[in-house]
Parts: structure tokens; C-alpha cells; sequence
């Protein structure tokens, strides 16, 4: 009942919040617009969802901690398609290019300074395995 009560409400509620954002956006920015309105809509729900199930249960999702992945994301890829829909909109540049490619590597710096912690200890645990397996290979050999 639960269940049915929440999806129901979830459901007018996502469907209120589009038509009111497309409505909005649409006429203004055409896809683009309808594509913002989706996401809008998504992340409200999410956050609706998020908020309703505990005080059920904690399902252990934070949305702080989804918005500190979901923010950093969305900063770079409006600054990769800045440019693109400001200056080359119809029109292929060189430019354009190279500053696409200087923002992802921007953005590959930031998320390997933001996850070296992780990614050092994948590195030792993949060295355990090297040596188990040097280990192993030399018990075959004697």
C-alpha cells in the first residue's frame, strides 16, 4: 500500500514538474531545453525518493555525497560545450577542439587527485597479486 501510495504520488509529481519545466524551457531552447527539463525533473525525484525512504529505512544513499559526484561532472561538461554552443555553433574549429581536450584533461587530473587514495590502494593490491603469482610460478619451477 505503501509502495502503491508513494509511486502514485511520485508519478503526479514527475509528471506535474515536466510539463511545468518543458513548458518552459522547450519553446525557448528546443531539445536542449526538454533535455534540461528531464534532468531537472530526475534529480528532484531522486532527491523525493531519496528523503521519503528514510524514515523508512536508510537505504544508504546520501544526496550531499551525490551531488559532490553529480556537480564536479556537470561544471566540466558546461565548460567543455561552452565554446561550442557560444562561438562554433555550425561551424567546425580547430580551437574548439584543443580547448575540449584541455578540459578533459583537466578533468582526468582532478578526478585522479580525487580518487589517488583509491587508486593507490588498488595499485598495492594488484602488486600482492604479482608477487602471489611470482610465488606461485617459482613453487612450480623448484
Amino acid at each position: 500500500m505503501i509502495y502503491t501510495k508513494t509511486r502514485s504520488l511520485r508519478k503526479k509529481f514527475y509528471d506535474n514538474l515536466l510539463d511545468k519545466h518543458r513548458y518552459m524551457l522547450v519553446p525557448q531552447f528546443g531539445m536542449y531545453g526538454a533535455a534540461f527539463a528531464f534532468l531537472i525533473a530526475k534529480l528532484v525525484i531522486v532527491v523525493i525518493v531519496i528523503a521519503l525512504s528514510k524514515h523508512y529505512d536508510n537505504i544508504g544513499y546520501s544526496v550531499l555525497d551525490m551531488l559532490k559526484v553529480i556537480i564536479p561532472s556537470w561544471f566540466f561538461m558546461s565548460m567543455g560545450l561552452v565554446l561550442s554552443y557560444s562561438f562554433f555553433m555550425y561551424k567546425f574549429s580547430w580551437v574548439n577542439l584543443f580547448y575540449k581536450i584541455f578540459v578533459l584533461l583537466i578533468y582526468l587530473v582532478y578526478l585522479y587527485f580525487k580518487n589517488r587514495d583509491l587508486i593507490s590502494r588498488l595499485k598495492r593490491l594488484d602488486d600482492v597479486k604479482k608477487i602471489k603469482n611470482f610465488l606461485k610460478w617459482k613453487r612450480e619451477v623448484i
